[in-house]
């Protein structure tokens, strides 16, 4: 549900854009703005709460949109996807300079990792949005609108998709996949099994009611 209502708002700007009126940017700005006010409502709702990372995005979309529909100025949208790579770049290398990896925070219970290879990742992906920043930029002044939003819709979610192929490849190739997988099943299993001194006590129970059985 949720990466479907991430996907919702942009996806109804291209629409608007590209078939109901058709390169009129400013109406599609306001569909955008529009439908992220609809998605935290919704967020809300389904989950009583909502992310820092949606609040972010929805103050950005409503200023900068809000901008970009009075001035009759684009370019305030064009900065958008920008500022949130830059967001998202500078609170992973922070977060890692004051000892709280945010990709620890959110994976940590999914993946056991050394601290080295928290800290690789975390710039590895701080580089990527810095690049994914850089590239926003380049495609909104050096081609046309259409292009733009295209590149929007699928581009930055290819990018998602190569970072973390390229994730899965860093972990496979320096044996970190596998290690997190094996001390996954081991916890898994450890919470699963009782201790063995409990399974002891268990089997003495058992064996003492079996004998106070037979002497009667």
């Amino acid at each position: 549900m949720k990466p479907l209502l991430d996907l919702t708002p942009f996806a109804l700007f291209a629409a608007t854009f590209f078939l109901f009126t058709p390169h009129d940017f400013f109406v599609s700005t306001i569909v955008l703005m529009s439908a992220t006010a609809l998605q935290v409502a919704l967020t809300w709702l389904i989950t009583r709460t909502v992310s820092k990372q949606l609040w972010a995005t929805f103050w950005l979309i409503m200023v900068l949109g809000g901008l970009t529909v009075v001035l009759r100025n684009k370019t305030f949208l064009f900065w958008k996807p920008t500022l949130v790579s830059l967001a998202f770049a500078i609170a992973l290398l922070v977060g890692q300079a004051i000892g709280k990896n945010p990709l620890r925070l959110i994976l940590g219970g999914q993946l056991t990792l050394p601290d080295k290879a928290w800290r690789h990742l975390s710039y590895g992906w701080a580089a990527g949005f810095v690049l994914e920043a850089v590239l926003n930029l380049y495609v909104a002044f050096n081609f046309s609108e259409s292009f733009w939003v295209l590149y929007k819709l699928w581009g930055s979610f290819g990018l998602t998709f190569l970072y973390i192929i390229c994730t899965g490849v860093y972990l496979a190739g320096n044996g970190l996949l596998n290690d997190a997988t094996m001390q996954q099943r081991a916890a898994a299993t450890a919470t699963s099994i009782p201790p063995l001194a409990d399974a002891q006590q268990a089997t003495a129970k058992h064996s003492d009611s079996a004998d106070g059985r037979s002497h009667l």
